[in-house]
């Protein structure tokens, strides 16, 4: 059995990348929902959208 030991450090920074993504890309709906529109509920909708289906919720709100 390998040592995957030396792996943990790569699993971090990939887990680590995946969620600053994750992050960012609900950030960037938010500000695009908040210069596209007044409405407070439409942010909401966009960034929660974002946030639960983080791809999938980002091609809806397109």
């Amino acid at each position: 059995m390998p040592n995957l030991s030396s792996l943990k450090p790569l699993l971090f920074i990939v887990i680590f990348y995946l969620l600053v993504f994750w992050l960012s890309l609900s950030y960037w709906a938010f500000r695009d929902a908040r210069e596209r529109s007044n409405s407070v509920v439409f942010h909401v909708f966009a960034t929660g959208l974002s946030l639960v289906l983080p791809i999938f919720g980002l091609f809806i709100y397109m």
